[in-house]
């Protein structure tokens, strides 16, 4: 079964129509274009291009081997595409105008491409099942894209240039992946993977960024880079291989990293502005390491159990840092180079190690340290120095403690809290 719909006030060129075997081709130039094609089973295609003005199209396939082809070159575009079931792929081609688009794909062997050139662009696609796949590519204006892929083998692509870019992706369960792209203006980011083999990575240039990446279970990854403006960044995995990294340049970077369980890692480096960074790792095997260069510095990561290690280093304007460590393998080194410096250190048991080292202005450091195999230093070079290590609380060394602070208003306490 197949039906067509078609009209065109100026030039219609070119139809093709077959009826069991589906195939149906349609050409349309210009005025008040409409093309409506319906598909319901066996080899189905559909192919179909218009060139200029009210272009509308819409195309629905049913089952067996769809594919079908939409084409719009001019003026107030839209698009639509539905196929159900066997061995879907798409093509969305929209070029100028009040562009928008919509795909859905239900079942099988999946597959959309798309692209849309200028102007008030949008677009739409959801693939349910099986062999999910999906690209798509806007260039200029309006910029906005959201795909949702529901299972199986997902794959998604979204590449967005310039203007007021958003993109949302959604992959539930399976193979994901996913990556997306934004190169000027408004962006904003938004991902989440629910399971299996997640990967997701983020790239935005200039404007105001944001990104959030949030990855419950299975292998998870994730990556975001923000090259300039309004920075911020967000990502929260729950379970299984973790690893996260969010590395934001200039302005007022800002980034969240909280990972709950099994192999975690998180690596955060920002450089300039505004910085800020939190990082919560739940348990497993922790690591962290963060490294901001300028401005006004902070920093918080709290890691509570297993193979606990930490590494700061933020090295010029307003830093403070503060490490909390819970227990297992725990271990720290905070460095901070120049202007208001301070920093924290409590790690409560296991195998606590700690050394922070702080070159110049308004330094104070302090770290205390509770069970098992203590050893901490501090070192601070200049300015408005104080010192303070506490280890044991009246339980049994080893403990083992070196402070140096060589210049300006040093001050120096250390408690080592043997047997009371």
């Amino acid at each position: 079964m197949r039906n067509l719909a078609l009209s065109t006030m100026t030039l219609l060129c070119g139809a093709m129509l077959f009826a069991q075997n589906n195939t149906i081709t349609a050409v349309q130039v210009g005025v008040g274009d409409i093309i409506n094609v319906n598909q319901k089973g066996i080899f189905n295609d559909a192919n179909v291009v218009q060139n200029g003005n009210f272009n509308l199209a819409d195309v629905e396939q049913c089952g067996e081997g769809n594919f079908a082809k939409l084409e719009q070159t001019g003026n107030l575009n839209i698009s639509w595409l539905t196929q159900l079931g066997d061995y879907n792929f798409s093509c969305v081609v929209q070029d100028g105008d009040e562009n928008f688009s919509d795909v859905d794909q239900t079942g099988d062997n999946n597959y959309n491409d798309g692209f849309q050139l200028g102007d008030l662009n949008d677009s739409d696609v959801d693939q349910f099942g099986d062999a999910n796949f999906s690209l798509f590519r806007q260039f200029g204006n309006k910029n906005r894209s959201l795909t949702n892929q529901n299972g199986d083998d997902n794959t998604a692509e979204v590449y967005q240039n310039f203007r007021r870019n958003t993109s949302t992706l959604n992959q539930f369960g399976d193979n994901n992946y996913t990556l997306s792209i934004q190169d000027g203006r408004l962006n904003t980011s938004d991902v989440s993977q629910d399971g299996d083999d997640n990967t997701a990575e983020v790239n935005q240039f200039f404007r105001r960024n944001t990104s959030i990446l949030s990855q419950t279970g299975n292998n998870n990854g994730a990556f975001t880079f923000q090259d300039g403006k309004l920075n911020a960044s967000n990502t929260i995995q729950f379970g299984d291989n973790n690893t996260a990294e969010v590395i934001q340049l200039f302005r007022k970077n800002t980034a969240f990293i909280y990972q709950a369980g099994d192999g975690n890692d998180a690596i955060t480096f920002q450089d300039g502005k505004l910085n800020k960074s939190d990082t919560y790792q739940i348990g497993i095997s922790n690591f962290h390491y963060v490294e901001q260069n300028g401005n006004r510095n902070e920093n918080t990561n709290i890691q509570f159990g297993n193979f606990n290690y930490n590494f700061i280093s933020q090295q010029g304007n307003r830093n403070e840092s503060f490490v909390l460590q819970f227990g297992d393998y725990n271990k720290n080194t905070t460095l901070q180079v120049g202007n208001r410096n301070e920093s924290d250190v409590y790690q409560f048991g296991d195998f606590n190690c700690s050394e922070i080292s702080q070159d110049g202005n308004k330094n104070k450091a302090f770290i205390y340290q509770l069970g098992n195999n203590h050893i901490a230093e501090i070192i601070q070079t200049g300015n408005l120095n104080e010192a303070s290590i506490t280890q044991g609380l009246f339980s049994p060394g080893p403990f083992n403690t070196t402070i140096t602070q060589t210049g300006n208003q040093n001050l120096v306490k250390i408690d080592q809290n043997g047997s009371f």
